[in-house]
């Protein structure tokens, strides 16, 4: 049964709801006056979003929070920070830059293939 929402309440995308209420899917902690997410009309705080929706680097395997490199190799799409997607040798950042694999999780830039 819903319960009528009665003096404070928070309003978002045309819907009412109580204060305790109106909280993080996953932890349960308060949504009001914070940055969220919302996904299959849940609503997640951006620890909770970033747990479990972001992707992990294919090079460090933490979270991706921000901008991410993609690319597709053997038919498998691969993730990295753009920090962690660096030439083997040289350390080379080779976000938009062509690159040679040299193995598995292995690059080297045109520089040094």
């Amino acid at each position: 049964m819903f319960e009528p929402v009665k003096g404070h309440a928070v309003v978002y995308d045309g819907k009412n709801y109580h204060h305790n209420c109106f909280a993080c899917e996953n932890c349960k902690t308060s949504l009001e006056g914070t940055t969220f997410s919302t996904k299959n009309e849940k609503h997640y705080c951006g620890q909770c979003n970033t747990e479990l929706f972001k992707a992990n680097c294919h090079t460090c395997h933490l979270k991706i929070d921000g901008e991410t490199v993609i690319f597709n190799s053997e038919g498998q799409t691969l993730k990295f920070h753009n920090e962690c997607f660096t030439c083997a040798k040289c350390k080379t950042p080779l976000k938009g830059k062509s690159f040679v694999p040299k193995g598995d999780n292995v690059y080297h830039c045109t520089d040094c293939r």
